[in-house]
């Protein structure tokens, strides 16, 4: 526990200090209360990095963020690509055969992402193995299909602490928003300019 309560606490330092918004991803599942959702980045430091992805909280001031290591950020890019893909291909046949109610689990799984909130202060939730899901509803007169992974997480520092959040995508166009963030070279790239800049007023 107290090993956990000093990561815990290097990790509110790193979200204080070092993280910058390098792009965004647009969510239209939340319209209109919100539609972009941040990606941030910790400054590389030999070569390793964090990417803080927003997403939705229980109300809409919730500061919930997936943190993925930079180690396996080309995992998760491939399995959102296979998310994709599968959600081109299902929604399609949800249409073809007027579906309105059916829930699958996609053939992937996610690599290891924590969980970050701020609630009077920094909460994290560490390693989790995520498997999002396909889910076709209907809405009033829409049939709407979309990629959601809906969780509920506990504080790894406190069990009595815990959060819901949804991440939910619901075109390829929204997948794309995403993944073209989740990329090392816009990474380097933002923080080489900004360092450009201060070499400027040397």
């Amino acid at each position: 526990m107290k090993k956990i309560i000093i990561i815990a606490m290097l990790f509110t330092s790193l979200v204080a200090r070092a993280q910058e918004k390098i792009g965004s991803y647009t969510s239209s599942f939340f319209n209109p209360v919100k539609t972009e959702f941040d990606v941030r980045a910790t400054q590389p430091k030999n070569d390793k990095f964090r990417y803080y992805i927003s997403v939705w909280g229980e109300n809409p001031t919730d500061k919930v963020n997936l943190i993925l290591s930079s180690e396996n950020a080309e995992k998760f890019v491939e399995a959102m690509q296979i998310c994709k893909e599968k959600f081109v291909e299902w929604k399609k046949i949800a249409k073809d055969n007027n579906v309105t109610d059916f829930t699958k689990k996609f053939p992937v799984t996610l690599p290891p992402i924590d969980v970050g909130w701020y609630s009077s202060e920094w909460w994290f939730s560490f390693d989790h193995i995520f498997t999002p899901k396909f889910l076709v509803f209907k809405y009033g007169e829409c049939v709407e299909c979309v990629f959601m992974l809906y969780e509920k997480v506990t504080a790894s520092s406190n069990e009595y602490i815990d959060k819901e959040f949804s991440f939910v995508l619901k075109s390829p166009d929204e997948f794309d928003s995403l993944i073209k963030n989740i990329d090392k070279e816009v990474v380097i790239r933002h923080f080489g300019e900004k360092q450009n800049v201060k070499d400027l007023f040397k």
